[in-house]
């Protein structure tokens, strides 16, 4: 009789638990720039001691564009400066182009897909605060007024234009941030070559080069939009010197040296790169000549620094 006693009690501790557990997991406050976020028929969840939230109801509050792929089973969040996708079960995250390994994977909960809420608020550079006592993530996106209201002056098409410009240029830096190439070091500021030891500089690899190339391919598949087509012309014309260089490198400068005893080598280098700084003047003040028309703060959305030297590395 005390066995069953013990065993009843057990049972009924259990239950009390569990039930307690469920009611705690989902008594979670999130908070964006300190206003409280509703949701509507799926609460945040505690899975592996990660916060997961449904995907929508946060991020559109920040002023993010949300889409569902339902034969991808992916899911973006996007808005002028940032593309991130995630997939259900996939313990990863894409930010623009780069790679970002998470603890938990997005999963359907509730009908819902469930997003980690800290790995996909530090992707788009959020903070994000958890108080335990009173269990309530607080999220300080500090771009999300500015970059709302200013962008939504120019066009879709030309938001969607940087954006793609933006995610080609930072997948270009990730290649030539390892090709000691000399002419394309010199001449457009690319790579890590390193002129005090160029007798000992390694040969660059065709396969740098093709992956370069393939970039380089992307940005020609870009379709000019109509406010911004004299900087797309300004793009275009720094795609054909930099192909330009890479055939220039292949032919005349075998040994990767920056050879300053060869004046037609020197004066090939210093013209290109003279044409280089001059596409990427008349880029910049094309780009910022428009974002001025329509009261754009670029300097808030994109950085003032990117827009004036896009095309130098």
């Amino acid at each position: 009789m005390k066995l069953k006693k013990l065993l009843a009690l057990a049972v009924c501790l259990t239950g009390t638990f569990l039930l307690s557990s469920s009611v705690l997991a989902s008594d979670i406050t999130v908070k964006v720039n300190g206003s409280d976020i509703i949701f509507e028929d799926q609460e945040p969840e505690i899975v592996d001691g990660r916060t997961l939230v449904p995907l929508r109801g946060v991020f559109d509050s920040m002023g993010f564009d949300v889409e569902w792929d339902e034969t991808a089973r992916s899911a973006k969040i996007s808005n002028s400066i940032k593309d991130i996708t995630m997939t259900e079960n996939i313990k990863r995250v894409i930010s623009n182009t780069k790679t970002i390994d998470i603890d938990v994977a997005p999963q359907i909960i509730g009908g819902r897909l469930m997003i980690p809420l800290r790995a996909v608020a530090e992707s788009i550079d959020a903070s994000v605060e958890w108080d335990g006592t009173t269990r309530t993530v607080s999220i300080i996106y500090v771009k999300a007024d500015g970059v709302d209201e200013s962008v939504n002056n120019i066009g879709m098409d030309e938001q969607q234009y940087m954006k793609t410009i933006i995610s080609l240029k930072e997948e270009m830096r990730e290649i030539t941030d390892f090709m000691p190439d000399a002419v394309l070091s010199y001449a457009a500021g690319m790579g890590n070559f390193n002129e005090i030891s160029e007798t000992s500089v390694p040969k660059v690899e065709e396969e740098q080069f093709e992956a370069l190339e393939a970039v380089l391919d992307k940005f020609d598949e870009i379709e000019p939009v109509e406010g911004l087509r004299s900087a797309d012309e300004n793009l275009k014309e720094y795609v054909k010197l930099i192909r330009e260089l890479i055939k220039y490198s292949k032919d005349n400068n075998p040994k990767n040296v920056i050879d300053r005893s060869n004046s037609s080598f020197m004066e090939y280098l210093e013209v290109a790169k003279m044409n280089i700084e001059e596409l990427n003047s008349d880029f910049g003040n094309n780009l910022i000549e428009y974002f001025m028309e329509n009261k754009v703060l670029w300097e808030d959305i994109y950085g003032e620094g990117l827009i004036l030297n896009f095309l130098l590395y």
